[in-house]
């Protein structure tokens, strides 16, 4: 795997979908999708470019997930997971189809995923990613890059 870095991640900084997915798929939610340009991650539902573009697959997929249960400053290289706690199921590494369910890269003490409210990527502390749905007890896990991963700079 191509390694992941800041300038790599940064590179995405402010782009909208549209710049990143060529086949210019359509939905509500792109976190996932944005994730799966970056790592190049081509298995389950896709876009037309053949990038996943569903949370809970990508979850499956990782090779190690932890629930992240205090707030630690770094955090290395993976793929950060929110949704409410009980939406997942760590003993069968699985994560419910739900609405609320969000995805972003983490790099040392940030996070970079797609803001579907903000329409582009944005990059914020991974501490403040548990606040990313109101209204609900959300929990956090760290996933491991899944094998065959291949970033790839915008």
């Amino acid at each position: 795997m191509s390694p992941i870095t800041q300038p790599l991640l940064d590179s995405y900084l402010g782009k909208h979908i549209d710049k990143i997915c060529p086949s210019h798929y359509k939905a509500n939610n792109h976190c996932a999708h944005f994730v799966s340009h970056v790592l190049d991650l081509s298995f389950g539902y896709q876009c037309g470019s053949r990038a996943n573009v569903r949370v809970h697959e990508v979850f499956a997929k990782c090779p190690s997930v932890e629930e992240l249960l205090e707030c630690r400053g770094a955090y290395g290289t993976g793929l950060l997971f929110v949704t409410g706690e009980k939406n997942v199921h760590l003993a069968q590494q699985s994560m419910e189809n739900v609405p609320k369910k969000h995805i972003g890269i983490v790099y040392g003490a940030f996070v970079w995923h797609y803001s579907n409210t903000k329409h582009q990527v944005v990059k914020e502390i991974v501490d403040q990613f548990i606040f990313h749905y109101k209204h609900q007890q959300n929990g956090l896990w760290l996933g491991g890059i899944p094998v065959g991963a291949e970033a790839h700079e915008f």
